[in-house]
């Protein structure tokens, strides 16, 4: 009966046994299925946050995008009113501001180059969004490009137009070159020619140019323009000019100028050898007045000189011939 008894008690034993391993069980089970489910919600929770971050970055780079539009906007306005302006003003070196736009625009489409890159490898994006300003980069760098083919253009008339100005400055510098060179010979003949006339003008005023002296034999002697030769105790001696006189002695005239020579006595004697026909002796009453000379070109053609010796009276004649 105890042995019954003993074997009820062990059979109840084992039974709460089992009972107690399967309630630890079910609670063990219980708790791990309840940290499953939180761990599950944090990572739901922070799965939630990462793409809330990732959106928002998104976004904030799609606003930085629109922004550097707006900005390379800005600047190509500027530019077209540059090519505007120099096409109706002719404004100096657009091209300089051109250029510093373009660097501008280049900068900031590296940036918006870079956020894009930004958004394809690193986040993933593949929007509508993002597809549109991959095209809106291309026709930019289409217009960029013309840009810089206008201001290629630019420069080059530029260089034409530098090259034109230093080949018309370079001319400009001949022709002065040649000016002066023209001027210094004209002044040089003009000094030859003036060099020339005056000298012309000093042989035509030689060829022009005549001595007369009118006075007594006693006068005329003491000047040693005359003296006589041959003749019987100076009786029917020759007066003749003297070899060594001096011409400053006598007037100095200009034939083409003188054709009259005062002589006012009563008489007159023409020593020189100029030909009776071609002057005459003009009188008043008993006095020989002056001489005046018909034709100067053979008045003057055997000499130069004319010496006329005077006398008042018959006595003075008598004198002179001692």
């Amino acid at each position: 009966m105890e042995e019954q008894i003993m074997r009820k008690d062990e059979r109840s034993t084992t039974k709460n046994i089992v009972i107690a391993i399967l309630a630890f069980a079910t609670i063990g089970v219980a708790l791990f299925a309840y940290i499953q489910y939180d761990e599950k919600q944090a990572f739901i929770t922070e799965v939630r946050n990462v793409k809330e971050k990732s959106r928002q970055t998104v976004l904030d780079i799609y606003n930085k995008i629109d922004k550097n539009l707006a900005e390379i906007r800005e600047h190509e306005g500027l530019i077209r009113n540059t090519i505007d302006t120099r096409s109706k003003e002719g404004n100096v070196d657009p091209e300089k501001r051109i250029n510093k736009q373009i660097e501008l625009i280049e900068k900031i489409m590296e940036q918006n180059r870079n956020l894009i890159s930004h958004l394809n490898n690193e986040l993933n994006v593949k929007d509508d969004q993002l597809q549109e300003y991959i095209r809106r980069e291309k026709n930019l760098q289409v217009r960029v490009d013309e840009y810089k083919t206008i201001v290629k253009d630019l420069n080059n008339k530029n260089l034409a137009l530098q090259n034109d100005l230093e080949a018309a400055q370079f001319e400009k510098e001949t022709l002065e070159l040649t000016v002066e060179n023209l001027d210094a010979e004209i002044a040089q003949n003009v000094s030859l020619i003036k060099e020339q006339h005056k000298t012309i003008s000093e042989k035509v005023n030689e060829l022009h140019r005549a001595y007369y002296t009118v006075g007594t034999f006693k006068e005329l002697e003491k000047m040693q323009v005359l003296e006589k030769e041959g003749g019987i105790l100076g009786i029917a001696a020759v007066k003749t000019l003297t070899e060594e006189f001096d011409p400053s002695t006598l007037q100095q005239i200009d034939t083409r100028q003188v054709m009259e020579i005062p002589i006012y006595a009563k008489k007159a004697e023409v020593v020189t050898n100029q030909h009776p026909d071609t002057y005459t002796l003009e009188t008043h009453g008993d006095i020989i007045e002056r001489m005046i000379i018909e034709d100067p070109e053979a008045f003057w053609n055997k000499s130069k000189y004319l010496v006329i010796v005077v006398r008042d009276s018959f006595e003075s004649e008598l004198a002179e011939a001692r």
